[in-house]
């Protein structure tokens, strides 16, 4: 039997829903993850693959999490980035945060040597881009190799960086990749700030028009309809089950539509396949002895998603249709037109004002 070790650090908390001292980082999810990746990145051998296994691979893999800290996500709780504390069904299914403060070892072990030979060699790329538990795509559960070698993985991967002196704790960088990712999708809508969405702005250069002023013409009024293409872009920078679009009075600004009161709009996929759609955009974050750095790691649009319809409902009976773009989103593109957009630096700040973070960005 051959082995292999590694030692990991962990970053940021991973979002558990298990409330035992060995709430960590499990085998369960890490070696599925590892096996796809080994898949599409090397040469599988049959050899290598559990006997009748198409995608598993003939290794065992043991994690040891020492130390771990739990701490229970109570209702209410401000936790950048993550809503699963909302609603009725939290009571049946609380979660918590989990951090181990010593190093994470991860022990593979195999009868087939050149198996392990070639996890060696990709593990560091593949930890690199992966974080684990709920939320993973927004930067918690992120690991990383406690020694690394060398910077191989994260060359070339563009990134943000914050000074140390200005991060507290993990909730000020979930601030960050929350104002970044609500800037990039959704805009800016703060009490002292109000930022359109650069995916708006990015659309309107590609000819076409996002939904948000169709939301308003279809359920709020007082626009008038507009000849340009509308599609759910949205969509193709992640979708969950359903979401719903609140707008609601503020200060008026000129040209703005606002409702009498809230309209909740509920969209789904009328697509089995596409109910869920994860986000093409993953957050790395690291942290290092003077500053954090977070890596933004991106993935091809799965062309599924490509002029899919999904219906847009307010519960009252009314209920409208929009597709998503022809075509996919290159997402290497968006990402380095809003680096362009924003500049060398900007500031990320959360609802109420306070703190704001000054963030470098670094383009690859």
């Amino acid at each position: 039997m051959h082995k292999l070790t590694f030692t990991l650090k962990q970053h940021t908390p991973l979002i558990h829903f298990h409330s035992e001292v060995d709430a960590s980082l499990r085998a369960t999810e890490l070696k599925p993850k590892l096996d796809n990746f080994l898949h599409a990145n090397t040469e599988v051998e049959k050899k290598w693959k559990i006997n009748g296994q198409d995608i598993a691979l003939d290794y065992k893999l043991k994690i040891s999490s020492y130390e771990v800290q739990l701490k229970p996500i109570k209702k209410g709780d401000q936790v950048p980035c993550f809503f699963g504390n909302m609603g009725a069904d939290y009571d049946s299914s609380p979660k918590y945060l989990s951090m181990t403060k010593v190093p994470v070892t991860l022990q593979f072990s195999s009868f087939n040597h050149e198996l392990l030979i070639t996890i060696k060699k990709h593990f560091p790329d593949f930890i690199a881009r992966t974080n684990f538990g709920t939320r993973q795509s927004k930067g918690y559960g992120s690991y990383y190799l406690e020694q690394p070698s060398d910077d191989r993985p994260f060359r070339e991967v563009p990134h943000l960086i914050i000074d140390k002196r200005e991060i507290r704790d993990f909730i000020d960088v979930t601030n960050i990749i929350n104002y970044y990712y609500q800037r990039l999708k959704s805009g800016i809508n703060y009490r002292h700030e109000y930022q359109h969405a650069f995916l708006k702005m990015y659309l309107e250069d590609k000819g076409y028009r996002w939904e948000k002023r169709w939301l308003k013409e279809k359920f709020v009024g007082g626009l008038e309809t507009s000849d340009d293409e509308e599609r759910f872009a949205r969509a193709m920078l992640g979708l969950g089950g359903s979401f719903s679009f609140k707008p609601k009075n503020r200060d008026r600004r000129p040209g703005q539509v606002y409702p009498r009161q809230n309209v909740d709009v509920t969209v789904e996929s009328t697509h089995e396949e596409i109910a869920r759609f994860k986000s093409p955009i993953t957050f790395k974050p690291i942290a290092y002895k003077t500053h954090w750095k977070i890596y933004i790691f991106s993935e091809s649009v799965s062309d599924e998603i490509k002029n899919r319809r999904f219906k847009f409902s307010d519960g009252h009976g009314n209920a409208h249709y929009l597709n998503t773009p022809s075509e996919t989103l290159d997402i290497d593109d968006l990402i380095a037109a809003y680096h362009n957009h924003l500049g060398s630096t900007f500031k990320a700040s959360i609802y109420t004002g306070q703190p704001s973070y000054q963030v470098k960005i670094i383009k690859s």
